[in-house]
C-alpha cells in the first residue's frame, strides 16, 4: 500500500501545479507533455488532491484548472437558479469560467448560511477553496513555459506575492548547439534561462549532465547562484487497456520484423544516420533487412530526409514513418521490435531509450550527453556521425539472432525501470525542503526591483534628478502578518531639510504602516525602521519621495522578518 505524508491543508500551504501546457495540448503527449502529466499525477497521489493543485495561466494570473466545470448548478431549482444567477452577473473571461465552482460555491454557501456571518462564510470558503497561489505557496511549472507569456511573470510572482518557484530545466540544446534548432533561437533561450535563474527558488534538472550544462551556464553569465535537483524521469508505460483499438496497418506492422525509432523527426534526432545506414546496408547488398520505423511528429529541419526517403531508388518500402500513434498503438510496436535505435545528437535525457528498456528490449544508441546515464552498460553505444558504426551494428544483431536474445535476456534481467512515482518523490524532496526553509530576509537592488516616477536607474541604484514626485516605490511583496526590520541604503550629496520623506505602506498605498527618515547629513546613510504588519495587509512596498531640492542616490533595501 501506498503512502504519503499528507498534512491538512487549512494548515498546510498549496502546491500549485501549472498545467497549462497540457490544458492546450491537442495531439497524443510527448516529450514535455508526458513528464508534466505523469509529475502532476504523482505530486497529486504523494501530497492528495486538496494540497497539489492544477493551475493555468489565463487574464494575467495562475488560477485553479477545472476541467470538468459546469455551467450551471446540480441537483435542486434553488442550485440551478444559484448556477444561473453566477453565470448571468460575472464576466465571461477565460479565468471567470475556470473560477465558476469557487464563486458557485460561495454564493451557495451564502444562500445557505443562514444566521452565520457573511466574513465566517467567505473565509471557511476560501481556507478549503483558494482560486490561485497566495503568499507561503509553491508553484511548480515544467511544461512548455518558454512558448507562454507568464515565464516574465514568475519572477514578480515570487518577489512581490512570497510564492516559492520550482521550474525546470530540460536542455540547454539552443545555447550549446543552436545549429540543431529552428531559427535565431539561441538568444532567446540565453534570455529564457536567465529568467528561469532569477525566478526560481529550485531548478530540477531531468539529468546530471542538463545540471552541469545549466550550473555551467550560471557560472558563465552571472546568472543567480539557484538551487538545483536532478530528477530521474519514469519510463514506465501505461498498460494497455482492454477496450485499446489497435489500427489494421499497426497490427500488420507489428507482426512483421522491424526496428524501432521514437522520437520527434527533427534534424538533432539524427534520422538521417539511419537512413544513410541502411542505404549503404542495401546498396552491399542486404536486401532482406527488417523494416526500420520511425514514429514521431515531423519537426524542422528534415525537408531533404524526406525528399531523399521519397526519391531513393534502393530504398524501396525499408523505412516506414508513422504518426499519431495511440498509446496502445505505440506500446504494441515497442513489445514486437526486434531492437530499438536511438541516434540523437543530444539529449537532455532520452526517454525512449528508457522505455524500450523497460520493456525488456535492447538498444542501440548514441554516446553523446545524458543518453549514457539513462543505458548504463546494457545500452550498445554508437558514434552518431559514423553511418558505416551504425550499418555493422544494425547487420550484426540483425544476422546473429542468438547475440540479440542474450542482449535482450540481460535487458530484461538487470534494468531497473524507473517509475513515475519515484520521480515524484524526487520533485516532491525539494518541494518539502523549501517550505521548511522559511524565508527571513530580502535584500533588494531599488533600480531593479523597486520602480520609480522621477528618477534615474543606474544599474542597481536609483538617482535623483531634480524633479518632485516618486524616486521610489516597491517591490509590492505579500510577506504576510509579523513584525519586519526594514531598512534604506543611500548617498546624500546634498542636505535639504525636509527634501526626503520615507513610509511603509501597503494594500495599493491605502494603508500607510509606517514613516522614517534619512538622519539627514550628508554622505552615505542608512534609514532604519521597525514596522507591525498586521494579517491580511498585501502589496508591501517602501516609499521615498524627494523634492526638486533632493540630491541623493538609492543603493539598497533590506526587508528583514524579526
Amino acid at each position: 500500500m501506498k503512502t504519503s505524508s499528507r498534512t491538512s491543508p487549512e494548515s498546510a500551504p498549496t502546491i500549485w501545479f501549472n498545467v497549462t501546457s497540457s490544458s492546450n495540448w491537442t495531439r497524443p503527449p510527448v516529450g514535455v507533455i508526458r513528464v508534466e502529466q505523469n509529475i502532476f499525477k504523482a505530486l497529486t497521489e504523494l501530497y492528495g488532491p486538496e494540497r497539489c493543485v492544477p493551475c493555468v495561466w489565463a487574464d494575467d494570473g495562475f488560477v485553479r484548472w477545472e476541467p470538468d466545470v459546469k455551467k450551471g448548478g446540480r441537483g435542486s431549482k434553488s442550485d440551478a437558479a444559484t448556477g444561473r444567477m453566477v453565470r448571468n452577473v460575472m464576466p465571461s473571461t477565460p479565468s471567470f469560467d475556470l473560477s465558476y465552482k469557487y464563486v458557485y460555491k460561495l454564493v451557495k454557501a451564502l444562500r445557505a448560511g443562514g444566521k452565520k456571518p457573511a466574513e465566517q462564510v467567505l473565509e471557511d470558503i476560501t481556507r478549503t477553496f483558494k482560486m490561485s497561489p497566495s503568499e507561503g505557496d509553491i508553484l511548480v511549472t515544467m511544461g512548455l513555459d518558454w512558448d507562454h507569456g507568464y515565464k516574465e511573470r514568475l519572477y514578480d510572482i515570487r518577489r512581490r506575492r512570497n510564492v516559492k518557484v520550482v521550474t525546470c530545466c530540460y536542455d540547454l540544446i539552443p545555447v550549446l548547439y543552436p545549429q540543431y534548432c529552428v531559427g535565431e533561437v539561441s538568444r532567446y533561450f540565453k534570455e529564457y534561462f536567465y529568467n528561469l535563474a532569477w525566478a526560481s527558488d529550485g531548478v530540477l534538472c531531468i539529468s546530471k549532465q542538463t545540471e552541469r550544462d545549466f550550473r555551467g551556464m550560471i557560472t558563465e553569465s552571472g546568472m543567480p547562484d539557484v538551487r538545483t535537483a536532478v530528477i530521474e524521469l519514469g519510463d514506465n508505460i501505461p498498460a494497455q487497456k482492454e477496450d485499446d483499438e489497435i489500427g489494421d496497418a499497426i497490427a500488420l506492422l507489428a507482426d512483421s520484423e522491424y526496428i524501432l525509432f521514437v522520437s520527434t523527426i527533427e534534424r538533432r534526432k539524427n534520422h538521417e544516420v539511419l537512413y544513410r545506414a541502411y542505404h549503404l546496408l542495401i546498396k552491399a547488398g542486404h536486401k532482406k533487412l527488417p523494416k526500420l520505423v520511425f514514429v514521431g511528429m515531423r519537426g524542422w529541419g528534415v525537408d531533404e530526409l524526406f525528399s531523399d526517403l521519397r526519391l531513393d531508388p534502393i530504398l524501396g518500402e525499408h523505412i516506414v514513418v508513422l504518426d499519431h500513434l495511440t498509446d496502445a498503438e505505440l506500446l504494441l510496436l515497442f513489445k514486437k521490435t526486434l531492437f530499438c535505435v536511438y541516434p540523437s545528437l543530444y539529449e537532455g535525457w532520452g526517454l525512449p531509450v528508457g522505455e524500450a528498456l523497460s520493456l525488456g528490449k535492447f538498444v542501440l544508441s548514441s554516446d553523446r550527453a545524458s543518453l549514457p546515464e539513462v543505458g548504463g552498460d546494457l545500452v550498445t553505444y554508437v558514434d552518431p556521425w559514423n553511418p558505416q558504426a551504425w550499418a555493422d551494428e544494425i547487420l550484426r544483431l540483425v544476422d546473429d539472432r542468438a547475440l540479440l536474445r542474450r542482449k535482450e535476456a540481460r535487458v530484461r534481467k538487470a534494468y531497473r525501470p524507473r517509475d513515475w512515482t519515484n520521480t515524484g518523490t524526487q520533485v516532491k524532496a525539494l518541494i518539502d525542503d523549501l517550505f521548511a526553509q522559511k524565508r527571513n530576509k530580502w535584500v533588494l537592488q531599488p533600480g531593479y526591483d523597486c520602480s520609480s516616477f522621477v528618477g534615474l536607474q543606474d544599474r542597481g541604484d536609483l538617482r535623483t534628478t531634480g524633479h518632485e514626485g516618486f524616486l521610489m516605490y516597491g517591490p509590492h511583496f505579500s510577506l504576510g502578518a509579523g513584525r519586519y526590520a526594514i531598512s534604506v541604503h543611500a548617498t546624500i550629496r546634498k542636505a535639504t531639510a525636509g527634501a526626503i520623506k520615507l513610509d511603509v505602506a501597503a494594500d495599493g498605498a491605502e494603508t500607510i504602516l509606517q514613516k522614517f527618515a534619512f538622519a539627514g547629513t550628508v554622505g552615505k546613510q542608512v534609514a532604519a525602521v521597525e514596522v507591525d504588519v498586521p494579517a491580511g495587509h498585501a502589496d508591501l512596498e517602501v516609499r521615498c519621495m524627494v523634492t526638486a531640492a533632493a540630491d541623493l542616490s538609492l543603493h539598497m533595501v533590506t526587508i528583514t522578518r524579526m
